[in-house]
């Protein structure tokens, strides 16, 4: 960019020449563009880095100087081709990028991507009192966890020698001595199930 070029004439009938006339032009620099601008992963997940990709394109070969802003549901967050923040479920990334060739701006172009619901995990299941006797109301406690904070939604199934005998925290009856009582958990935050726990005693005779 920026080369003068200028043509010159030289007037001639095949037998003088005339008076020579000429004229010139400036080259100057093309916009660059970008294309194909994309955030990865897609979906996001809470917890995850954005990372923004494009591709750029000068017609004159001139290096890549474009610009990256960040915005979240519509607000600017921040600039570089990565983002790592806090995200919560339901949030809309976008990265625009402004190609720039060190000279002159291009077209903006954008790309979005949107934050999805990470599923729960349940884990350390037990069931207590351990020993328990057929008079003993059971309990089954557990950890929740939710990479996104959301609230404890899981499930509990009581099964009596494989057999559903009932649903919620405890159970006080329909078992006896010598049966196998599972508990099962199946996280689930309100949105998605996650995995599924369990624990399993054995009750206890009476000794004599």
């Amino acid at each position: 960019s920026d080369d003068v070029v200028t043509c010159t004439v030289t007037p001639n009938d095949g037998q003088t020449d005339g008076v020579q006339s000429s004229g010139s032009v400036t080259v100057i620099n093309s916009s660059p563009t970008v294309s194909g601008v994309s955030i990865s992963p897609n979906p996001l997940r809470v917890g995850d880095t954005a990372v923004c990709t494009y591709e750029f394109n000068d017609p004159d070969n001139n290096p890549d100087s474009s610009t990256v802003e960040w915005f979240v549901n519509g607000a600017s967050v921040g600039t570089g081709t990565t983002l790592s923040r806090d995200f919560e479920s339901g949030d809309v990334v976008t990265c625009t990028v402004t190609p720039n060739d060190g000279q002159t701006d291009g077209v903006q172009s954008s790309g979005s991507a949107t934050v999805i619901n990470s599923s729960p995990t349940v884990s350390g299941v037990s069931i207590s009192p351990d020993p328990a006797y057929e008079w003993d109301t059971l309990t089954c406690s557990y950890n929740y966890s939710d990479p996104d904070g959301d609230p404890d939604s899981s499930t509990i199934e009581w099964f009596v020698n494989g057999v559903s005998a009932g649903t919620g925290s405890t159970l006080s009856s329909g078992f006896s001595a010598d049966d196998t009582v599972r508990c099962e958990v199946t996280a689930n935050d309100g949105t998605s199930n996650g995995n599924t726990g369990y624990a399993e005693i054995v009750i206890s005779g009476i000794e004599h």
